[in-house]
């Protein structure tokens, strides 16, 4: 098993990404404003990382900005011990551009 974790934030659906195949949330939220569930999902996802000697999620935006956030502040208050580079769309190159928190 790796010690690495590619992902996507919603999906699949939302963006066809090369290499992930598996995303925290789903492609169609339902709840956009559900701060506390989705911070429960971040959690558990995060527990499971820790769990599973994850040391590093590389996470691909390609949703909603409650869930992002929600998984940020989940990250950040837990003090979490999985490092975490966030990938973004940049428009004019049709890539991801990396950002590591």
């Amino acid at each position: 098993m790796s010690d690495e974790i590619t992902v996507g934030l919603c999906g699949p659906g939302r963006h066809d990404i090369e290499g992930v195949e598996e995303y925290i949330f789903p492609g169609q939220v339902d709840s956009p404003l559900d701060f506390k569930a989705h911070g429960n999902t971040a959690f558990s996802f995060l527990t499971d990382c820790v769990e599973n000697d994850i040391h590093q999620v590389n996470l691909y935006i390609t949703g909603l900005t409650p869930v992002l956030t929600a998984f940020l502040k989940v990250w950040v208050q837990t003090n979490c011990v999985v490092g975490l580079t966030l990938y973004h769309y940049n428009r004019e190159t049709n890539s991801y551009i990396a950002q590591e928190m």
